[in-house]
């Protein structure tokens, strides 16, 4: 509705009340959604909640600053299921509203069954029952009661969630659980960001991609998510794909996707998360993420920019950071401290794992910052702006 509203030339103002945009996404792959809103003129209102209007509609309330005129308001404040006539005839429900059913579609009253968005379905990842009112499950719900019926045994499977929106020119999908449902759930997680193209890069229409995949330490799949201009859907298909047939993360580097330069990249990034999950899981190299970056620099921690000079014109380094570009870490290792751990980064990540092998081949103790400095800088976004009008 706000890309919409946009488009008819209306001024348009977000308000939410959580912290962030689309739930599905964890915090730092949501500021890059934030700050497109923002760049198309939506006026967005983060951790702050509607409570009320006055002058007939005219104004809405809100929990802190000033109120905002309005002509038109559309409250989407989530899904309620429509059960009450399931409650009267005394079916089971969840705490929502959502229907109790089995594996089989059945209720607790004989012969009756429920399915849609208007059932709870178990959770793929985390084995929890959970509302997730996504129009793929429904349909196959449908054909599987049919089925179930009609006396071929079928159970529901669990659900992952895949799911896409289109925020003006992006595309932002996911799949499977992100890292607050994980941590909810006391699951163990690993996470990689990566920023690869959409395609080869050279070839006409190559767009920015950022990638995030979640794995247990076992090497199980646990979500994905991704934000791009062009070819978004295909890479968090092919991961909901494998995490339904149970692949591990570094087979994700075997995965065969059909390659010429329109299309793809010869190591499409859906491989490229094989290959960096992979390089974890045998200890060729250890990282860190963006939310410990700013403890470590007010710990006083080494910083190594493996960057070009002239890239940090535009991007300047962290504070404090030492700058080598990576065609000369070699020659100048004296010039890195080897009593303390060495934080690395790059733009994007892959320069700082290459400079992290040579230091760690060198008895140097290194760290690369997992995706890079456009992970940080992105988490680091503030789209919080004035409610006046």
């Amino acid at each position: 509705m706000v890309e919409n509203l946009r488009r008819r030339g209306l001024d348009v103002t977000l308000v939410e009340a959580a912290s962030q945009v689309m739930p599905n996404f964890d915090t730092e792959m949501a500021q890059e959604l934030h700050e497109h809103l923002q760049l198309n003129e939506v006026r967005l209102l983060l951790n702050t909640k509607l409570t009320g209007f006055s002058d007939h509609g005219q104004q809405v309330l809100v929990d802190h600053g000033d109120p905002i005129a309005s002509d038109l308001v559309i409250l989407a404040i989530g899904v309620k299921p429509n059960s009450q006539l399931a409650k009267k005839a005394g079916i089971e429900t969840d705490q929502r509203g959502f229907i109790n059913v089995t594996e089989h579609f059945e209720t607790n009253l004989a012969h009756i069954y429920a399915l849609g968005d208007v059932i709870n379905v178990t959770d793929a990842i985390t084995g929890q029952k959970r509302a997730i009112p996504l129009a793929g499950p429904a349909n196959r719900q449908g054909r599987y009661l049919a089925d179930q019926l009609s006396g071929i045994s079928r159970e529901n499977p669990a659900v992952l969630g895949t799911s896409v929106a289109k925020i003006f020119a992006l595309t932002a999908a996911s799949t499977g659980a992100n890292e607050r449902s994980l941590k909810a759930a006391g699951i163990d997680y690993q996470a990689l960001h990566l920023h690869p193209q959409s395609s080869a890069s050279y070839y006409p229409g190559a767009a920015p991609l950022s990638l995030k995949v979640l794995y247990a330490p076992d090497g199980r799949i646990l979500g994905a998510q991704a934000i791009g201009t062009d070819k978004v859907t295909k890479r968090i298909d092919i991961i909901a794909t494998a995490i339904r047939f149970n692949a591990k993360v570094n087979e994700l580097a075997d995965v065969e996707v059909a390659y010429a330069p329109p299309y793809a990249s010869a190591k499409d990034p859906v491989n490229f998360a094989g290959y960096i999950a992979d390089d974890l899981q045998h200890g060729l190299v250890k990282t860190i993420q963006w939310h410990q970056v700013d403890d470590l620099l007010a710990s006083g921690a080494t910083f190594l920019d493996v960057r070009n000079p002239d890239e940090l014109l535009a991007n300047p380094k962290l504070p404090g950071a030492i700058n080598i570009p990576r065609n000369q870490i070699r020659d100048r290792l004296g010039e890195l401290p080897g009593d303390k751990p060495i934080y690395v980064y790059c733009a994007v990540g892959l320069r700082g794992y290459n400079v992290s092998r040579i230091l760690t081949q060198n008895g140097l103790d290194a760290y690369n910052l997992d995706g890079g400095l456009k992970t940080y800088r992105t988490s680091q976004y503030d789209p919080v702006i004035s409610s006046q009008s």
